[in-house]
């Protein structure tokens, strides 16, 4: 019900806004004329967008559960690297984003990591990719706007949703059920 009245507020607000240009009007005339109903668009995202406590509670329960798993896999990133081998440093790090997506911190760090990764390597697919997915993670994460299982490469694209391996959906499922 929430994601509908989004929807509508967003829709409601894009048409108020934008139909002076289609009917010859000006933005102005929206501002002036449709307060109300601008305001109550704007409301009606505010409310769409909004998580009930018990979602805030279980999304700051899930950040506190799933932090140990994903802090393990970007030190085990880090030993790899400082190691040189930087195929089983990637790996760690698509294992950290696939677990760590569904929290905003989580998702953009791994994020900026795996930018960091690109710019060790002097890959700007990677870093181009990673800009990209940066700005998604910090603006879709919280919307749940996720292909569930993606491991954040540039190498895959950002939008597919992936099977999950056999240890972290472990891992995902003991944080879920905790």
């Amino acid at each position: 019900m929430k994601k509908l009245l989004l929807w509508i507020g967003i829709i409601t607000l894009v048409i108020s806004l934008s139909h002076g240009f289609i009917t010859g009007q000006s933005v102005t005339h929206s501002l002036l004329v449709h307060p109300l109903l601008i305001i109550l668009s704007l409301g009606l995202i505010a409310f769409g967008l909004s998580s009930s406590r018990q979602e805030a509670k279980k999304l700051r329960g899930f950040r506190e559960n799933i932090s140990p798993y994903i802090n393990e896999k970007l030190a085990s990133a880090e030993r790899a690297r400082l190691q040189g081998d930087f195929e089983t440093e990637f790996k760690y790090l698509e294992d950290a984003h696939v677990l760590g997506q569904r929290s905003t911190y989580f998702h953009t760090l791994v994020h900026w990591r795996m930018f960091v990764f690109g710019w060790r390597q002097s890959s700007l697919k990677e870093m181009f990719g990673q800009t990209l997915r940066l700005v998604g993670a910090l603006t879709k994460t919280f919307f749940g706007l996720l292909p569930t299982g993606n491991t954040g490469g540039s190498n895959v694209s950002a939008f597919k949703p992936m099977p999950i391996s056999k240890e972290n959906q472990v891992i995902l499922d003991k944080v879920n059920n905790a």
